[in-house]
């Protein structure tokens, strides 16, 4: 942030005004629409507005996040070898000494500010690999079960004996419109026949899901928050979506049309 700063700076004093204008709008503009598919997004997540394409517009921004990042810097490095480029290249005209002072300077700036932007790169690089990989968490992924769909009650059925190791068990059901929705079902207490049920999904951190850590405790994929087992079913924070279920001695039974009303939650 310093280094943008000062290079707008030296643009600036040596009248490449235009030239900052337009990196600084390329800029603004590609953030405020990746502003606008965050604020689409989580307003098409909680049904205020119900819009397939918004839901995919928001999604493309959310999974080419990076590239944000990678134009910024690009623009960035871009500015920096041409300051160096012109602190060779520009003969300024000067009256006197001290002018010519002033301005050999300014152009001593800017080769610092490009050798201390190169410097912040090599350390930008390492957060972004090195770094990342020492505190990344591993995520065991929770393999996908297929339930026993029902065609003329229209429901899904899961057998409990497949479902009481008090383990979290994922789901997938692919609607008609072709969206790939997920549930998962948890056994909260052994011996008992409390069950968590809900969608692979929440409010706060949308179709992310969940995943069952090596302590057997059920975390966020996208925050790590870890989930009270007890809480799964209940509404609120990061806890799953919950859906209408009914249980039997033998099955769980979800309404197809559960999955189907919750479907734009999820991608296709």
């Amino acid at each position: 942030g310093i280094t943008t700063y000062k290079i707008g700076i030296v643009l600036e004093k040596k009248n490449f005004k235009n030239l900052l204008l337009t990196s600084t709008a390329i800029v603004v503009i590609v953030f405020d629409i990746y502003i606008f598919s965050k604020l689409v997004g989580s307003m098409v997540v909680r049904n205020i507005i119900n819009s397939t394409a918004l839901f995919e517009f928001s999604n493309f921004f959310e999974n080419n996040k990076a590239w944000i990042a990678y134009l910024y810097l690009a623009i960035d490095i871009s500015l920096c070898i041409f300051l160096w480029i012109k602190s060779y290249l520009v003969k300024e005209q000067y009256d006197n000494n001290a002018e010519h002072r002033k301005q050999k300077v300014v152009w001593r700036t800017a080769k610092r500010i490009s050798v201390f932007f190169a410097f912040s790169l090599v350390i930008f690089t390492l957060c972004q690999t090195l770094f990342v990989d020492l505190i990344t968490v591993v995520i065991n992924e929770t393999p996908l079960e297929e339930p026993i769909l029902v065609e003329n009650n229209n429901e899904l059925w899961v057998p409990l004996n497949t479902v009481n190791d008090c383990h979290l068990h994922k789901f997938e059901y692919v609607t008609e419109n072709g969206y790939k929705t997920r549930f998962i079902v948890i056994l909260k207490q052994e011996n008992t026949s409390n069950y968590g049920v809900g969608l692979d999904a929440c409010e706060i951190c949308g179709e992310a899901g969940y995943y069952e850590n090596s302590d057997n405790q059920v975390v966020c994929k996208k925050c790590g928050v870890i989930m009270n087992t007890i809480t799964i079913g209940m509404k609120g924070g990061c806890n799953p979506i919950i859906i209408d279920y009914d249980i039997t001695d033998s099955y769980i039974i979800i309404p197809i049309s559960e999955m189907v009303n919750n479907e734009t939650k999820f991608s296709k």
